[in-house]
Parts: C-alpha cells; sequence; structure tokens
C-alpha cells in the first residue's frame, strides 16, 4: 500500500529526524502515541478499538484526529476494489472468450 501523506508525522514512519529537530534522533511520546494510532487505523483495526487504546471517551474523538488516516485507507481501498474489478472482467473475458471457443468447435464437428 505504500507509506500515508501524513505531512505532519512522515518523519517518524520514515524513521528520520523532525525537520525542527534534526540534531535530534529521538521521537516524542507523543509521536510514538500517533504513530501508534495511524498505524493501527492504517492496518484496518476499527476505530472504536483505536479509540479504547487511546483512551479516548468516545471514537468521534478519535474520527476527528485521525480523519487524514482514514480518508488515505479509503482510497487505498477504492484503489484495491478498482483493480479487483479490473482482474475480474478479464477473467469475465477469457471465461467468454473460450466458452466461444468451445461452441465453434463443437459446431466444427
Amino acid at each position: 500500500m505504500g507509506r500515508a501523506n501524513l505531512p505532519r508525522y512522515r518523519h517518524v514512519l520514515n524513521d528520520q529526524a523532525h525537520p525542527r529537530q534534526q540534531a535530534a534522533t529521538h521521537a516524542r511520546l507523543h509521536d510514538l502515541r500517533h504513530l501508534h494510532a495511524t498505524t493501527l487505523l492504517l492496518s484496518g483495526v476499527p476505530v472504536h478499538v483505536v479509540a479504547a487504546r487511546l483512551g479516548h471517551a468516545d471514537p468521534a474523538i478519535t474520527l476527528r484526529v485521525y480523519a487524514h488516516v482514514i480518508r488515505c485507507a479509503e482510497a487505498a481501498a477504492a484503489d484495491i476494489f478498482a483493480q479487483a474489478v479490473k482482474a475480474h472482467s478479464c477473467i469475465e473475458r477469457l471465461a467468454v472468450s473460450r466458452s466461444v471457443s468451445k461452441r465453434l468447435l463443437l459446431l466444427r464437428t
């Protein structure tokens, strides 16, 4: 699926120091918290489970904070679906082609 487009936390995902902290090679606890939540959401863990792990009283809080991650995952899901439909249509065309070939073969004999 590739790296998510998460500008605020890209440095953590890419194992790089934050541009404002080039000398520091560590991530703040808060950065790790966001990385944890982002990783879970991109892996398909339900929002209510991530909310519970973060200690959010309501999953709506998690949805507001991580809406950009969810939109990214939705776009990836749409791409996967489009590829599946395309593959299915190719398989369907191949099956029809084989079916027609068999009928033509039967007609010739």
